[in-house]
């Protein structure tokens, strides 16, 4: 049986897909389609096996339903795990209000726009307007 191995976190968060992966021990990735554009930043992240950890815990959707919350079993088969959204929501809501200024774009000025008009969280978890996402040139 080929095995590729490694897994993968996947969140649909308002409008933006965010990505964590195993590959090279840990690598995470938010992106966005905005009309004809594409944004893409990469996230220094340096925890995936911690969120990994934590994400296997909580509760999985009744029969498989699909949800915007997953995590991925890069096995062969490939196997997806789909999260009850109310439980996966805080873990990567949480996880990028800790890594929003770890985020690097090859368009830094675009990407932090985007970001902080139409965050990847409710809004009502930024606590006032000092708290923005910060994106540096890769």
């Amino acid at each position: 049986m080929d095995k590729r191995g490694g897994e993968r976190l996947i969140a649909k968060i308002n409008g933006w897909t965010l990505t964590l992966d195993s590959a090279d021990g840990s690598r995470a990735m938010i992106t966005k389609q905005v009309g004809d554009g594409d944004f893409t930043a990469q996230i220094k992240f340096p925890h995936f096996w911690d969120y990994l950890l934590v994400a296997k815990t909580l509760p999985k959707t009744k029969d498989r339903a699909p949800s915007e919350f997953r995590i991925v079993e890069d096995d062969a088969p490939i196997k997806t795990i789909y999260l009850v959204p109310e439980s996966a929501r805080p873990l990567f809501e949480l996880m990028m209000l800790n890594h929003r200024t770890a985020l690097s774009s090859t368009d830094p000025v675009a990407m932090e726009e985007v970001l902080n008009k139409n965050p990847p969280l409710d809004r009502s978890l930024i606590p006032n307007g000092n708290f923005v996402f910060k994106v540096s040139p890769r």
